[in-house]
């Protein structure tokens, strides 16, 4: 069973119950000792490069303000996203997971390494698969649910790492 890591802004006992209850995923909770201590992006994604489970976090800055600090390789993040707010609730949290979830089966199988997976909410497109390399985003692509191609597009989207030596600098 995958493990994703919740950071300091997602993280919720209720989300974890939710989770276990399903049955699919363990989810962390974010450590205690980095709680509050006001732990910087660049920090945390250090921290994340020393992980093997992927990010749950609500930070949709982190592949435009921090793209020099990423690891050279990281197990993968997800952001959640509002277009209309940048704080998210946790029912907002749970809706953003919920469609993700209902839209791609198998989503809890797929292999996230050294990619980002953003979800939007009241967006052009509703998922976007970034892949950030030696500090400059090299891959991105993005999806909207309507799309009946959009599953596949995902796995290809977030496979881009591995086949990506093919494609320098290309923007799938």
């Amino acid at each position: 069973m995958r493990t994703f890591q919740l950071d300091e802004c997602t993280n919720s006992k209720k989300l974890r119950r939710q989770c276990k209850e399903q049955g699919l995923v363990n989810v962390r909770s974010f450590p205690e000792e980095l709680r509050n201590k006001g732990v910087k992006d660049p920090a945390v994604l250090n921290w994340l490069g020393g992980l093997s489970t992927p990010l749950v976090t609500t930070d949709t800055g982190l592949k435009t303000e921090h793209t020099s600090d990423f690891p050279d390789s990281y197990p993968g993040i997800v952001v959640l996203c509002r277009a209309d707010r940048p704080t998210l609730t946790l029912r907002d949290k749970q809706a953003l997971l919920g469609k993700f979830k209902n839209n791609l089966a198998g989503w809890d199988q797929i292999d996230i390494s050294d990619v980002i997976v953003e979800i939007w909410h009241g967006h052009e497109y509703d998922v976007s698969v970034t892949c950030v390399e030696s500090g400059r985003i090299v891959t991105e692509m993005r999806m909207g649910y309507e799309d009946a191609d959009w599953p596949d597009c995902f796995v290809r989207a977030v496979s881009s790492r591995r086949f990506r030596k093919n494609l320098p600098d290309a923007r799938i």
